[in-house]
């Protein structure tokens, strides 16, 4: 006899997490956005700001945000440079995995994949984005870091948020700060803006008030033997297309 094939309210319950920790159409993206950051920053929390588009999320993604909450923690309790076995690492990864700690991530828009990374040879040729932004989102918003020394994991990010064309529902067409191509996660105000280094990372820093971090995504960076190097949207495109 086949056995009984039983339906779950799976989806229902990602569904629920991932609207509570969201913008969402009825109000300006940039202000909800920098209200949230405000209000955290009024209880006395240290906020991180983060961006990046997460089409095909893959290791090196996981390992960016968490890297964004080390330091965040590395700043808080002023640790310039962090070893694994150093007698820092288990306070640095308490504080990173705490409520102490606030991280707010912005993803690219439809829009600005299409606009600024389709059919790029240098990004593997392909049409971008490969997923949609509510997927993408969802996606990180399911991300998580172990808590050192328990079976514990707490989301890797505490809110998602959104730039590039229609990123803003609300603001008429252009009039959103969050549509603009300057923008920078370091608008909303958090404590500590973490950005990969790049051509426009130096002159953003330089642009814009408050604490930046530039880092080299390369170095560290996960590999995998089929790809014969580091784990990257890119390279996952151009091993598919081998």
């Amino acid at each position: 006899m086949t056995p009984e094939v039983k339906k779950t309210p799976v989806n229902q319950l990602l569904d629920q997490d991932f609207e509570s920790r969201k913008i969402h159409d009825s109000k300006c993206t940039f202000e909800q956005s920098r209200e949230i950051v405000t209000n955290w920053k009024k209880m006395g929390n240290f906020v991180i700001a983060n961006g990046g588009t997460f089409d095909i999320l893959s290791l090196n993604h996981i390992r960016g945000l968490v890297q964004c909450r080390i330091l965040g923690a590395m700043a808080i309790l002023g640790i310039d440079e962090l070893d694994h076995n150093s007698k820092d690492a288990d306070d640095v990864y308490e504080v990173a995995t705490s409520d102490k700690l606030k991280l707010i991530v912005s993803i690219d828009t439809n829009a600005a994949l299409e606009n600024n990374k389709s059919r790029r040879p240098e990004k593997g040729g392909s049409v971008k984005p490969i997923l949609d932004w509510e997927t993408r989102a969802k996606m990180v918003s399911n991300i998580s870091i172990p808590i050192p020394g328990t079976s514990l994991r707490r989301n890797a990010v505490d809110f998602i948020t959104s730039h590039g064309p229609n990123a803003c529902n609300s603001c008429f067409e252009n009039e959103c700060l969050t549509e603009n191509t300057k923008y920078s996660v370091s608008w909303l105000d958090p404590n500590l803006t973490v950005m990969k280094l790049d051509i426009n990372s130096s002159n953003i820093a330089e642009e814009n008030n408050g604490n930046f971090v530039i880092i080299n995504e390369n170095d560290g960076a996960f590999e995998d033997k089929l790809l014969n190097g580091q784990i990257s949207t890119t390279n996952l495109i151009n091993r598919i297309r081998l």
